[in-house]
């Protein structure tokens, strides 16, 4: 009988129609093997939904690179920490490390801020508090709101906490700081919007240079919630902005101005007030606005440190006198002309190595001799290299090197070996372990620990009842499933039907209901799966400014994970058919008549 697998359909198909002749078999089969499914996948993907999320929120996850493994550096007997020698023999591991700085307040601040603390920032528990990471870290690919291919210049941007600073920034002394530092500052009309002050995208904060503290525009960059570090951080900060900073800080002859991003750019360091009656006030108001010295000539001004030109003609434009831009130009007096620009020197910053490049490719450039001479005594250490066009001075050396850094695993199941194997990094076979876990983090993973093998307990026990349960519900489902239709098996053994074609045709049919209940099991999971994606949402929001809870799934979709459950399922329903046809093999044989 060669038509076995069309019988199988005609008579699988008859079980759905519901009518007297036919026997609903098959559909009570495929409603028993989606609610098993289903009941199995939901079990599996809570556990799996729940073990990672209590991961993601105990140690945090960055979205393509996976989750952090905050390290510390220990200092060894010559002083060392993450120097670029250790950097290395951890890459050579193959740990994807991203080292950080902490940003203290007298390097980078709000306005007004004295001791840490400014009435800008309205919380008394939490510091306005940043660390200092590279363009190629995840915290800062996956954070920036827009993608950006230049990894080797300045930028004056920062990444910030949207909901940290809904809570505790305060527009208004914000705006009323500004006042009193920029020369021609309009305050926003308030709205209802807590931060209706930054709604251009921009932040002014106060750097510290060489020359004093500046008040420099950054560039936004919000993140929705807070920070996915195991520290409440208000913001982020470049790393290359941030070592320009201290190295110009420490090498007075550097002439960088933040404001250029790595390129040069003229500040004004002289200027002369041509008036043809003096006019005391008027030069008053100007020196005020160009923040300048009280020793100087009657005509002339000289700010306290070099100005941009843009601050310069804020102010000759608050005052309404016209600035001198060509020499050649004539003017009516009063008016203002700058007497001594200054050229800022550009800047390049790659691997954490800043390069001072010759604005020319002239050979008498030569900038460890004539611009940073103090270079030339780091050149032995391995600490500078010199040559006719540029220099450049590796920060690790310079300034430091790193004592806090993150090494990111993309795979959940290898944290706990990777944190094995990160004890074992050393800079040499007899020395000591060069890296140790931080003590947060350490806390964090004793109580990610129990939750772990009190999920692998209950696992245990679920599984094996669960198994239990499904064996039961199909061997009387099957066994109901072949008695009922003996009488129709014993027609087609008569007929000419082998016992091996009726062995496929109960299997087909299996199949039939097992993906058709498969079919109503992935409806039903993504429905669940939406579901509590936003209920989740709801409750998430209450929580985000104090715990990591971005891209929370309690109910992942893992098709891999999904199929071998499902594939179990199916081969267990297979295993009882066949168990099933096999006895009735033996003890009827090719004796039709028995079935009937």
């Amino acid at each position: 009988m060669r038509l076995w697998w069309k019988l199988a359909w005609i008579e699988w198909r008859r079980s759905f129609l519901w009518n007297k002749s036919s026997q609903p078999d098959f559909f009570w089969l495929t409603v028993l093997l989606a609610l098993t499914l289903s009941l199995a996948l939901l079990i599996y993907g809570s556990r799996e939904g729940l073990l990672n999320r209590f991961m993601d929120v105990s140690l945090g996850y960055v979205q393509g690179a996976g989750i952090p493994i905050w390290v510390v550096a220990k200092i060894d007997n010559q002083g060392r920490v993450l120097d670029r020698e250790l950097l290395d023999i951890i890459q050579n591991h193959g740990f994807d490390i991203h080292p950080y700085r902490l940003v203290e307040w007298d390097n980078v601040s709000l306005l007004k801020t004295m001791d840490g603390k400014s009435d800008l920032w309205k919380a008394e528990h939490l510091p306005f508090k940043g660390w200092a990471v590279s363009a190629r870290d995840p915290l800062w690919k996956g954070l920036k709101t827009t993608a950006s291919t230049e990894t080797t210049a300045l930028p004056l941007e920062v990444i910030l906490s949207q909901s940290l600073f809904q809570d505790y920034f305060q527009c208004t002394a914000y705006e009323n700081a500004l006042k009193n530092k920029l020369p021609h500052f309009q305050a926003s009309q308030p709205t209802s919007n807590k931060l209706y002050c930054l709604a251009n995208g921009q932040l002014w904060l106060e750097v510290n240079t060489r020359r004093g503290r500046e008040v420099l525009p950054f560039r936004i960059h919000w993140v929705k919630g807070r920070i996915p570090t195991m520290e409440e951080l208000a913001f982020l900060f470049p790393i290359s902005t941030f070592s320009a900073l201290k190295e110009a800080k420490y090498s007075p002859q550097l002439k960088y101005y933040p404001e250029a991003q790595g390129e040069s750019v003229e500040r004004i360091k002289t200027l002369i007030l041509w008036q043809d009656e003096e006019n005391q006030n008027l030069r008053d108001t100007l020196a005020n606005c160009l923040v300048a010295k009280d020793n100087t000539n009657h005509n002339q001004i000289v700010p306290q440190y070099p100005l941009p030109l843009e601050w310069v003609k804020q102010c000759a434009d608050r005052n309404k006198i016209p600035l001198q831009t060509d020499p050649e130009e004539l003017l009516k007096e009063p008016y203002l002309s700058p007497a001594e620009p200054v050229a800022g020197h550009r800047f390049r910053y790659h691997d954490d190595k800043l390069t001072l490049l010759c604005e020319t490719q002239d050979e008498d450039c030569e900038p460890c001799q004539n611009i940073v001479p103090a270079w030339k005594r780091y050149v032995k250490k391995g600490c500078t290299t010199c040559s006719p066009t540029e220099a450049t001075a590796d920060m690790r050396c310079m300034i430091g090197g790193y004592q806090y850094a993150f090494i990111y695993v993309k795979e959940r199941h290898l944290l706990f070996e990777r944190l094995e194997q990160i004890k074992t990094v050393t800079r040499s076979p007899k020395e000591p372990p060069a890296l140790s876990i931080h003590p947060t983090y350490e806390n964090a993973l004793i109580r990610l620990n129990f939750i772990h093998n009190i999920m692998q307990l209950l696992n245990s026990s679920y599984s094996r009842f669960f198994l239990l349960f499904l064996v039961v519900l199909l061997i009387v489902q099957i066994g109901i499933v072949i008695q009922h239709r003996q009488h129709d098996y014993g027609i087609f053994l008569a007929k000419g039907m082998s016992w091996q074609q009726l062995h496929f045709m109960v299997y087909m049919q299996i199949i039939l209901s097992f993906f058709l209940a498969i079919a109503l099991t992935i409806v039903a999971i993504i429905q669940m799966r939406n579901e509590l994606g936003d209920e989740l949402n709801i409750i998430t929001k209450k929580y985000e400014t104090n715990i990591q809870v971005s891209d929370l799934e309690l109910l992942p979709l893992l098709w891999g994970e999904y199929g071998i459950v499902s594939a179990i399922v199916l081969g267990i329903a297979f295993l009882i058919a066949m168990g099933f046809l096999f006895v009735k093999q033996i003890r009827f044989g090719q004796q039709a008549a028995h079935l009937f």
